[in-house]
């Protein structure tokens, strides 16, 4: 049964276009809220990979610093070992 006249039409189609249209609208504003929870979650882990990298480059920093006091020692050390093994040789 098709409709024939335009009274039938709106009668027929009538609820699915507005079911359309309920739908659509609760769509884009389950959309919103979950775009909002979304960047809320992004700042989020933002700020916490922000600390983590303040946090690497401060232990980096110290580690560079005491590189070189490092290096100096390992070479003491080893003009040591060979000192004294050339000594007993």
């Amino acid at each position: 049964m098709l409709p024939t006249t335009t009274m039938d039409y709106f009668a027929f189609y009538g609820p699915f276009a507005v079911l359309f249209v309920a739908l659509f609208y609760w769509t884009l504003r389950t959309y919103t809220h979950r775009e909002e929870l979304h960047r809320k979650e992004m700042d989020k882990l933002r700020a916490e990979l922000e600390e983590q990298s303040r946090y690497h480059y401060e232990v980096l920093t110290k580690f560079s610093e005491k590189y070189d006091s490092v290096i100096l020692e390992i070479r003491d050390i080893r003009t040591q070992l060979e000192w004294k093994r050339g000594k007993s040789l």
